[in-house]
């Protein structure tokens, strides 16, 4: 696994972002899962939902493990992102009106997501 400071290209960007999906999604048994919820303090709806079938049948799903590596995935692609940009950018009002969105709320919405993308990957080019 790369540290932000390593990716310097988009080729790299995809190469950490596909390594990480894997592996979480490989390596993830549901305690896992449950100690990236609480490591990544994601407390929305749909998390606190998975952490009272978790603790009430000690397990998840099929489907609830799915959803909630997708979920993860997001949120660490997104730390990447937002790491890369201030890294950087760090005087740019608009990354740090994401981050500052990002760190209040703990996502940010698709067009939110792309704009930052589109703005590594200028960097990143």
């Amino acid at each position: 696994m790369m540290t932000i400071a390593d990716i310097k290209t988009r080729q790299q960007y995809d190469d950490e972002y596909h390594y990480r999906k894997v592996h979480t999604e490989v390596e993830c048994d549901d305690a896992k899962i449950m100690s990236k919820l609480d490591d990544y303090q994601l407390e929305d709806e749909f998390c606190n939902s998975l952490r009272a079938a978790f603790k009430k049948y000690g397990s998840l799903t099929e489907k609830q493990r799915a959803a909630l590596n997708k979920k993860i995935i997001q949120f660490e692609e997104v730390l990447v992102l937002l790491d890369i940009s201030t890294e950087h950018q760090p005087d740019n009002a608009f990354i740090k009106s994401l981050d500052d969105f990002f760190l209040r709320y703990g996502w940010l919405s698709p067009k939110q997501i792309k704009s930052l993308k589109e703005n590594v990957f200028k960097i990143l080019s």
